[in-house]
């Protein structure tokens, strides 16, 4: 199948010079060439803008936004409003994808007609190499609300906007909200509930870089309390627009309240700066449990986890995390 559909691919780019060559070259060399590739520099102190500059010379594809600091969503936002593909994808300005990945995610999506289809993604180190997979199993098609339920489990994909390829009507009527962290989340539970088809390829063509100095790997902060009103919200929406998804909606946060759990305890002193949240978060956590619990689709060793942390055991949790 001959295709000529224009793919906008929005990068973030902000203090990430170390890595920014690699992200860059990844895209520039695809075998899927009809690409504009915006790069929004999103007031980075570091080398990153002459490096997009410098990009851009090289290659006519490229477009450069400089504007002030104002975090990735907002960065997100910029590159949305410019992009001229009828299709839309994301990468991070510290991963890099495969040279295939927009071929492939755009061949799928083309060929069975599919409102969004998504990746595997692979875990790489500081060098770039190759740690484990993450969703990587058989070709398999969703609709209706398996859509939404597979997004509450996480099993077979999450809300990361990066390992998946847009049909650019998916933006028309929502942007990023500005200043949040995990901004993903709740724009992708309130347009998932009303998605009608979702392909997965099966194979990880994405390469996450575990840096935990970038924003979406950090340690709890501040900034991080904002996932208890993401989850507010969402469940409250889930009540009022898909009710019979609530027991669903648990399994997410049980993924969410565990993981920033787990956030607090590997942060020196956040459990006791930030003691509310940590309450918050466990009585959250024990919420979902009897859900979660019974059931045959989450792993026993995140059953454990969850078990663990309910009883204040991390140093059992650490351990074995760690075995």
């Amino acid at each position: 199948m001959k295709m000529n559909y224009l793919i906008s691919v929005i990068v973030p780019v902000y203090k990430a010079e170390k890595y920014l060559n690699q992200c860059i070259e990844s895209i520039v060399s695809q075998t899927y060439q009809n690409l504009q590739i915006i790069l929004v520099d999103d007031g980075s102190p570091d080398n990153c803008p002459a490096i997009c500059d410098d990009w851009a010379k090289k290659d006519r594809r490229i477009v450069v936004i400089h504007k002030e600091n104002g975090g990735q969503s907002s960065a997100r936002n910029v590159g949305l409003d410019i992009a001229r593909g009828e299709y839309v994808g994301f990468v991070d300005a510290d991963d890099f994808i495969d040279h295939d990945m927009y071929e492939i995610l755009l061949h799928s999506l083309v060929s069975t007609n599919v409102d969004i289809v998504c990746c595997g993604s692979r875990i790489v180190n500081e060098k770039g190499m190759a740690l484990r997979d993450r969703y990587k199993h058989e070709k398999k098609s969703y609709s209706g609300t398996s859509i939404i339920k597979a997004l509450f489990y996480g099993i077979d994909f999450d809300e990361a906007m990066w390992d998946k390829l847009y049909r650019r009507s998916f933006f028309e009527d929502i942007r990023f909200p500005n200043g949040e962290v995990n901004e993903e989340i709740v724009l992708m539970v309130k347009k998932f509930v009303s998605l009608n088809t979702l392909n997965h390829i099966g194979t990880a063509k994405y390469n996450y870089r575990y840096n935990m100095q970038s924003t979406t790997k950090s340690k709890y902060g501040r900034k991080m309390s904002v996932t208890i009103k993401h989850l507010t919200e969402i469940k409250e929406f889930i009540i009022k627009e898909a009710p019979q998804l609530l027991p669903d909606y648990y399994f997410l946060q049980a993924r969410y309240s565990k993981s920033q759990l787990i956030r607090i305890y590997l942060s020196n002193g956040a459990k006791q700066e930030f003691k509310n949240d940590f309450r918050i978060y466990r009585k959250l956590l024990v919420e979902s449990m009897k859900y979660v619990m019974k059931s045959k689709l989450i792993p026993k060793r995140d059953k454990i986890q969850m078990i663990l942390l309910k009883y204040h055991l991390w140093g059992l949790l650490y351990r074995i995390r760690h075995m």
